[in-house]
């Protein structure tokens, strides 16, 4: 796995796609986020997201076991899922593909209908 922080943001496109294609896995544990774009770039790479029970938006996208691992927030458990994907490379490569077709099926065209569509109102009896 390979760590960053956000000052490192200025290396561009190709730096973090070098650096998605080296990891075994995107770990990405924030606390309520929002939306979690995050866990969509590790998706499209291909890649497995570990994330939190209390991540917020990440948790809208990774299934426990399908595409990656929602963890109580504590380090034990985020060490814990690291660990069961370096000891089952194939399946943290399953993982990562079940992520990518997740990825794979959302567009900015669908975000913004689902935005902009208004749910029906309740029918009055």
């Amino acid at each position: 796995m390979h760590a960053f922080r956000d000052d490192d943001a200025g290396w561009g496109d190709e730096r973090l796609l070098e650096l998605y294609r080296g990891a075994l896995a995107v770990l990405y544990p924030p606390y309520d986020e929002d939306f979690g774009y995050v866990t969509l770039e590790g998706f499209l790479a291909r890649k497995p997201v570990v994330t939190c029970s209390d991540s917020g938006g990440p948790t809208e996208f990774v299934v426990d076991g399908v595409n990656g691992f929602v963890c109580a927030p504590n380090a034990g458990e985020l060490a814990a899922a690291i660990n069961r994907l370096a000891a089952d490379r194939p399946r943290a490569a399953a993982l990562g593909d079940a992520g990518y077709e997740v990825a794979a099926g959302i567009t900015w065209d669908g975000v913004i209908e689902k935005l902009t569509t208004l749910p029906e109102s309740p029918k009055s009896p």
